[in-house]
């Protein structure tokens, strides 16, 4: 079995890592080394040799975006504290976020910020909405689709207390 990383990939890694972000770094060792190395391979291979790009994300300043799961999140306090964007757009123009809701981008579109595109829905609605596939790439279906949810949502209320 071939080792991925020889001496010489292990040399062109340590000499180019600080600074650099994983996925940046694996970017520049693929088109160096014409491979197609994933960015984990790169991450363990740093953690394993204890190679660190010096950045600590408690390091960075309040205000930082970054990218989790296709959701962009914000620092907004230290040590460590970030929260998805969207959630801190809706609550600057709508306020807290009440327990058992959660924000969903209307369009699908994890980048898509725009106030109108962000709708608050309950835990269950979600769920519904899901369920029933009644979300969809056009923000005004899937609001409608919430209001559907909401109505099978209120029908089962109802069935239970009969």
């Amino acid at each position: 079995m071939k080792k991925i990383f020889d001496e010489e990939k292990e040399k062109f890694i340590r000499e180019n890592a600080k600074g650099i972000r994983n996925e940046k770094l694996t970017e520049l060792f693929n088109e160096h080394f014409k491979t197609n190395v994933k960015v984990g391979q790169i991450k363990k291979f740093k953690n394993y040799h204890h190679i660190s790009s010096g950045f600590k994300s408690c390091n960075l300043p309040i205000g930082t975006e970054r990218e989790n799961k296709g959701y962009i999140l914000v620092k907004v306090k230290e040590p460590n504290i970030w929260i998805e964007k969207h959630r801190l757009i809706y609550e600057k123009v709508h306020g807290s976020i009440p327990d058992g809701y959660r924000v969903m981008f209307a369009d699908k579109n994890k980048k898509n910020f725009d106030i109108d595109n962000l709708i608050l829905v309950t835990d269950e609605e979600k769920l519904i909405m899901n369920h029933n596939k009644l979300i969809y790439e056009e923000s005004e279906f899937t609001k409608a689709g919430l209001m559907v949810a909401k109505l099978i949502k209120k029908t089962n209320t109802l069935k239970r207390k009969k």
